[in-house]
């Protein structure tokens, strides 16, 4: 350990707690060189400003809740790091019901921020995901998740933020008094996202938006009768987009998405019914408003779907699975599935998603919302999966516009085993190469994936280098997995090269 380090150190210490080797849902591992966990945004400011001084001898990777499941959870890009964990900063500081709107810090989980909103009265709800009660909603937002309601990173009105230096910004960038910080975008050039998907400092606390809660919420259901009527659906989806019927994001679930997330939750019955019938593809139309807005709403949209496939109305309070996710409630459902997906049961569900051994690697194409370009790209998803071994996958596609949807593969494994770990690892590389090469690049990067993706055109490599050195001069954050994208050197085909003989060598 250098004399910088040790420094370091002693200047965190009442913080600071061993690291070790530690090892994500994704089957990737990180030996870590310690553990920060501040309590308060003064304590970061002083943990960043250590770091600083360091100059270049700490890296610091922070992360809000460490649930980022299938992308690399809690872990960093680098070995060496220290990791940064802001999940003591757990303050809702102001809920603004009045301008719809609520101001907190990282540790605040979508379970905590629900029953903060339900203390009020439940009137609001925000843009929940599948990401479980656990998962902080300001680390979804800055990774660009998608929610039922929307893409999470337009909820962020403004950010806070400890730059590397140890000073505070807002993103507003102007007092309260003079801008009010619910507009989105301010006056002027807007640094907010700068903070998404990067590593230009840390994020302690954010203005998100809220929704009202209507009258009624909830959604249609559209179980396809057969595959070939795919593409008819997903330009009935775009056009109920385009001409705004749609209250959200449409979600489409392939077979085994809906037995894999459903099935832990039936009975041996049940679940075996399910496996016989589910559809081939199975899409929610989330719709909301008063009694008399939601009946004409599901009106309109079954005189459109009923030639595709058999209907269901989610429109009851509370409700299980689905219901709760599209009605603004975050749940749970959706974590047993990694270990079912795996091991044919499901885990506890007091117990960490890590525990039961499955692991799960997520990709994630933005594709274009057009019927035929989906089949063929999940034909060529099918086809290339099998090489690997995969007979069927879990496949999501979250329409975000008219124009363009992502396309969620989730990819398990058996982590205890080296061998199907490794396989899975190769398996995700050939796929997300598969993509790159037909032009559809991933909304959200795992470990390991930021060098298998294009980097940035001239001149942005070089724009986003700099702006990586005024905001951090001295190099005290820990490489990004999105850096890749702006720093890398060489095309794309001598990294596949080298990671290829890099794997050659290892066995």
């Amino acid at each position: 350990m250098s004399r910088s380090s040790k420094v370091f150190e002693s200047d965190v210490a009442r913080w600071l707690s061993p690291g070790g080797l530690v090892e994500s849902l994704c089957g990737n591992r990180r030996d870590r060189l310690g553990v920060i966990c501040p309590q308060g945004v003064s304590d970061v400011q002083r943990i960043v400003h250590a770091a600083s001084k360091a100059r270049g001898a700490v890296k610091l990777q922070p992360f809000s809740c460490g649930k980022n499941w299938g992308f690399g959870s809690g872990l960093a890009s680098q070995n060496a790091a220290y990791i940064l964990d802001l999940s003591g900063l757990r303050r809702i500081r102001a809920l603004n019901l009045q301008s719809h709107c609520v101001d907190l810090e990282p540790g605040v989980t979508q379970g905590s921020l629900e029953e903060a909103l339900d203390l009020k009265g439940g009137s609001h709800y925000f843009n929940v995901t599948g990401a479980g009660l656990g998962a902080s909603v300001i680390g979804n937002a800055l990774e660009r998740g998608i929610g039922y309601s929307g893409q999470r990173h337009l909820d962020l009105l403004d950010l806070e933020v400890v730059l590397p230096s140890g000073e505070i910004a807002r993103t507003s960038r102007y007092k309260a008094s003079t801008q009010v910080p619910t507009y989105l975008g301010g006056l002027g050039p807007d640094p907010s996202g700068l903070f998404c998907q990067s590593n230009f400092g840390v994020v302690t606390a954010a203005t998100i938006a809220l929704h009202r809660r209507p009258e009624v919420m909830g959604g249609v259901v559209c179980h396809l009768a057969n595959r070939g009527l795919l593409p008819e659906l997903i330009s009935v989806v775009s056009d109920l987009i385009a001409e705004g019927a749609c209250y959200g994001v449409p979600h489409f679930f392939n077979r085994e998405r809906v037995v894999t997330t459903l099935s832990p939750h039936l009975d041996k019955h049940g679940a075996e019914q399910l496996a016989l019938n589910a559809a081939p593809w199975t899409v929610l139309i989330p719709i909301k408003g008063s009694r008399e807005v939601f009946d004409a709403s599901v009106q309109h949209l079954a005189s459109l779907l009923k030639p595709l496939g058999r209907l269901e109305v989610l429109g009851k309070e509370g409700g299980p699975g689905l219901s709760k996710l599209v009605q603004g409630r975050p749940s749970d459902v959706a974590l047993a599935s990694v270990a079912f997906s795996v091991f044919g049961y499901s885990a506890s569900v007091t117990a960490p998603v890590e525990a039961s051994g499955a692991g799960l690697i997520h990709l994630t194409p933005v594709v274009p919302l057009c019927g035929n370009t989906i089949v063929d790209v999940e034909n060529q998803t099918i086809l290339t999966l099998r090489r690997h071994g995969y007979k069927g996958v879990p496949l999501s596609l979250n329409a975000v516009s008219a124009r363009a949807a992502a396309l969620i593969v989730s990819l398990g494994f058996d982590r205890r085993c080296t061998e199907e770990t490794e396989a899975a690892q190769r398996a995700a590389e050939d796929l997300l190469r598969t993509y790159v090469r037909q032009g559809f690049i991933p909304y959200r990067l795992g470990l390991r994936q930021g060098d298998l993706v294009p980097q940035m055109e001239h001149p942005w490599p070089g724009i986003m280098s700099e702006m990586q050195r005024i905001f951090d001069p001295n190099g005290c954050m820990a490489t990004s997995r999105y850096e890749p994208l702006w720093s890398q050197e060489g095309s794309l085909d001598d990294m596949w090269d080298a990671r290829e003989k890099e794997r050659l060598c290892i066995r």
